[in-house]
């Protein structure tokens, strides 16, 4: 049986916190922590790229593909 919608404009807001746990935790294989990304410096250039790689350990393949996509990000401008 399904629950009725709320009349339209009496829907109650959910905060950030409620969205959040309303998701729940990743459950479909691998993720990252962020500690290359909580560790990197500001802004993105190929130096930035270079360190986060390799603070993941990333295999050579994967930091060139990165640094081309980097490339096409900036011919591509604002």
């Amino acid at each position: 049986m399904t629950q009725a919608k709320p009349a339209p404009g009496t829907e109650k807001k959910m905060t950030d916190d409620e969205i959040i746990e309303s998701i729940g935790a990743y459950e479909f294989g691998w993720h990252d922590s962020d500690v290359a990304g909580a560790a990197a410096r500001r802004g993105l250039s190929e130096d930035v790229v270079r360190d986060i790689s390799s603070q993941k350990n990333e295999s050579e393949w994967m930091l060139e593909q990165r640094l081309k996509a980097l490339r096409m990000f900036e011919k591509k401008g604002n």
